[in-house]
């Protein structure tokens, strides 16, 4: 890791309130003097997320977090303070990030820039699920989403969701909010800052969620707990409609497609198999014209794989070995891309 200097930077945010009443937050690049807070995150008819402080009074999450509750608060479980969500004053729909205003103050961590962190480097996520804390270590491999997401061998779950990836000293590198089954992914701080510069009037929770993106995320939540595939792919379609540059709605649509498409095949029913499989790799299509990363590349193959199984058995021979040699064409990306993903924790 380069060596941070002795000096430290103070970054300044203006936040204009509803009366426009100018406030100024300062948040520090060292340590703060109290121990930085991270908080349970309690949405009524969502269930438990995580968040952390970035300024006395602002706490940072995912939107999928909160997105459709009906009442928000956040509790720190160390010294048993409940914080009251007085609203919005920021959000990016694209990245799943939120910040909150609450009632009352809490010890912000300190921030750190994300393009100085080095492949190799050891990363700690914290989450907060069921109201105690859990952490996971992992090292940083490389970035996705056009340098906009950090992806970590550190394993996280859907409790770890808006709670903060750290380097070894601390300090906040990223916020996590996802994950594939061998690695996780985490919004880099540098939009953290980005959007903590962008925040604006305090806006009330019920009004902000009746924004058509934020809608988005009610219906991307439903469709991860939804354990009907059919009505989770519904769900995920509502999604990426009022969300069209959602990427990992179409991540998730995708899996859940293969997913239909190998249960399909099972029970016999092969041009239902083969529809889905192409309409898998319609979704990655999606994401890969917006950006370019092996994962993708990983389950365009999957399902490219899974067709040709479908089309064999259907007789269509050609279209079988066509598919084949493109599912050849991803896993060959894939392989070039990740030649170097073997750091051992």
């Amino acid at each position: 890791m380069r060596k941070m200097s002795k000096h430290y930077k103070r970054h300044v945010f203006e936040v204009r309130t509803l009366n426009g009443e100018k406030i100024i937050m300062q948040q520090d690049n060292k340590q703060t003097t109290g121990k930085p807070m991270v908080v349970s995150i309690k949405s009524e008819g969502v269930g438990n997320g995580t968040g952390f402080f970035v300024t006395e009074n602002l706490i940072a999450t995912n939107i999928h977090c909160i997105a459709g509750a009906s009442s928000v608060s956040a509790k720190h479980i160390d010294s048993d303070i409940d914080y009251v969500v007085d609203g919005i004053v920021a959000y990016d729909a694209l990245n799943d990030l939120v910040i909150l205003k609450v009632d009352s103050k809490g010890t912000p961590f300190p921030i750190y820039n994300s393009d100085q962190v080095e492949k190799g480097e050891t990363v700690k996520a914290i989450g907060c699920p069921c109201a105690e804390y859990v952490h996971s270590e992992g090292k940083f491999h490389s970035t996705l989403n056009n340098g906009q997401w950090l992806l970590t061998t550190a394993k996280t779950n859907d409790g770890y969701s808006g709670g903060p990836l750290l380097n070894d000293k601390g300090q906040i590198i990223g916020i996590n909010f996802g994950g594939f089954s061998y690695d996780s992914i985490a919004i880099t701080s540098n939009i953290l800052k980005s959007l903590l510069s962008w925040a604006r009037p305090i806006e009330p929770l019920a009004q902000w969620q009746k924004r058509e993106q934020i809608r988005a995320y009610d219906y991307f939540v439903k469709s991860k707990t939804n354990r009907n595939p059919e009505r989770a792919i519904a769900d995920l379609d509502k999604t990426i409609q009022l969300n069209p540059d959602y990427i990992i709605a179409y991540y998730n649509r995708g899996e859940k497609k293969i997913s239909l498409a190998k249960s399909k095949y099972e029970k016999g029913d092969f041009a239902a198999s083969q529809r889905l499989c192409q309409s898998a790799i319609d979704d990655y299509n999606n994401i890969i014209r917006r950006h370019k990363d092996y994962t993708t590349y990983n389950n365009r193959a999957d399902a490219k794989l899974h067709l040709v199984k479908t089309e064999a058995k259907m007789g269509i021979i050609k279209k079988s070995q066509n598919s084949f040699q493109n599912a050849l064409t991803d896993i060959n990306f894939a392989i070039n891309e990740n030649i170097d993903f073997s750091i051992k924790d």
